[in-house]
């Protein structure tokens, strides 16, 4: 990707009337110790930025009409004073207080105009800097949201977010006299003052907030465990390597790290096997990442790190712990060993249910079916490794024990099978399952239209099926299917 191009954006209210601009001459003071001193802070971080290689290539005032006619000849008499490149400065882009949401809507077409004029895409964003300082306190506010709205859409990668600190009734610290500002001495002579400095404040770090509320609604709403673990891995990462860096990361506190950091690397494992639909991969992912740890301990660490983020980790533990496969850590990246139990068939059924609250109803059905096929090797014993219940004999072997008690196509002669016990309920709900789940397998490869709405109504339906069924007392004996005689299926 080449390198981005730099953009500034100042606000600019009416200040007060008193002064030129509208605002009191000060002296602002930078993150790294530079100093510009102007009455527009907007206009000390664009001497900033040039004196520090990111020369904005273009510069607009957002204010409205009436400020802008009158502060125009103060602007450009301060734009002179810093010895600014005036010819970067684009005409203002006018706003009001965006009192209603109609008006924040309107001020978007005018600020992306001028990012694309500037040659903004999703493939070369640009580097917005956005100055907080002078304007009512909403217009900024609003001006950051949408900065995050175009981040969003790839047309923006955040700069500084620069914020003037100046407080008029108290004095901070100060630069050396200048003879510039006299000041009275005890003898009623004059000695140079000594300017007050302004912190000004780079607050780009406020923007990370969205992304964490966005991360924690994917969790909520998708299930997305990789985003999530994904932030908390990365703060995790850089407060580490800064204490490490200060020499102040102790052996306590590395251990309080190693609980977090599991639970992190489960989080983000597990995400990824289970946005593509894969139930075993799923809980062994948990199984070797989570390892042996517990709830309690999961909760002196979360209290001994961050408490702003103790009740996040608790959820994800609470989420996540209940879909860990049962198998001992030490061999959970391995198949073969992961028995089928009863606890394995609801740990998966659980997964199906998440599918299902998440809108996945594809992966649900698949995972569903395969469920059915479960139940019954688990009712005819069936072991683990290469001839076990995941081996494809054994598994096709299962399936065509419940095509035979499927209920008979138009024009098929009576299956003699569904007449014993259970057997026909077991079969039409197989039927269902299989039939259901096809429209999303073939990917709606058929003259009906597949409806997801009503399909995910149906799927809920089949679930609840399922749930009553599968450990029904009165079914136990008959999910073993003894006495079938296979049917094999062209499904």
């Amino acid at each position: 990707m080449p390198e981005s191009k730099h953009v500034l954006l100042i606000n600019l209210g009416r200040g007060n009337p008193q002064t030129r601009t509208g605002y009191t001459t000060t002296t602002y003071s930078f993150p790294d110790g530079k100093t510009v001193r102007t009455s527009l802070a907007g206009l000390a971080l664009w001497r900033w930025l040039i004196d520090h290689g990111q020369a904005p290539r273009s510069v607009v005032f957002a204010c409205t009409a009436v400020a802008w006619q009158d502060k125009h000849d103060a602007v450009h008499d301060e734009i002179r004073k810093l010895d600014l490149p005036a010819e970067r400065l684009e005409d203002p882009i006018h706003l009001e207080m965006p009192r209603s949401l109609e008006q924040v809507w309107a001020t978007f077409p005018p600020i992306e105009q001028w990012l694309t004029r500037q040659g903004a895409t999703p493939e070369n964003p640009l580097t917005l800097h956005l100055d907080l300082t002078h304007a009512y306190r909403a217009i900024p506010i609003a001006h950051t949201w949408m900065a995050l709205y175009f981040q969003r859409r790839g047309l923006i990668i955040p700069g500084m977010w620069g914020y003037g600190a100046f407080e008029p009734a108290t004095r901070g610290p100060t630069l050396p006299a200048s003879p510039l500002l006299p000041m009275a001495r005890d003898d009623g002579a004059f000695e140079p003052a000594a300017p007050s400095l302004t912190p000004f404040l780079d607050l780009s770090h406020l923007l990370d907030l969205a992304e964490w509320a966005t991360g924690i609604d994917d969790f909520r709403r998708r299930f997305d465990t990789h985003r999530l673990g994904q932030l908390l891995a990365r703060q995790e990462r850089q407060e580490s390597g800064k204490k490490a860096l200060a020499g102040t990361l102790d052996q306590d506190e590395i251990a309080v790290r190693r609980h977090l950091r599991k639970l992190f690397n489960a989080a983000r494992a597990a995400g990824e096997s289970f946005a593509v639909g894969l139930p075993i991969e799923t809980g062994l992912e948990i199984a070797a990442r989570l390892g042996t740890t517990t709830a309690e301990q999961l909760e002196d660490s979360a209290g001994k790190w961050r408490l702003a983020f103790a009740p996040v980790l608790r959820s994800l533990f609470a989420e996540l712990h209940p879909l860990a496969a049962g198998v001992p850590s030490t061999i959970a990246g391995s198949k073969e060993r992961l028995a089928l139990t009863k606890g394995e068939i609801d740990r998966q059924l659980r997964l199906v249910t998440l599918w299902l609250q998440v809108g996945a109803v594809g992966d649900a059905l698949q995972a569903l079916r395969e469920l059915v096929v479960n139940r019954v090797l688990l009712a005819g014993a069936a072991g683990t490794g290469k001839k076990g219940w995941l081996s494809e004999e054994a598994r096709k072997r299962a399936e065509d024990l419940l095509n035979a008690v499927r209920p008979p196509r138009k024009g098929d002669p009576p299956a003699p099978a569904r007449a014993a016990g259970n057997l026909a309920i077991i079969g039409d709900l197989w039927d269902r399952v299989c039939n259901t789940r096809n429209e999303f397998a073939h990917a709606g490869m058929s003259l009906g239209v597949v409806p997801p709405a009503s399909r995910r109504q149906q799927a809920m339906k089949l679930v609840e099926a399922f749930s009553r069924l599968v450990w029904a007392d009165e079914a136990t004996a008959d999910w073993a299917l003894r006495g079938v005689t296979p049917v094999g299926s062209n499904e």
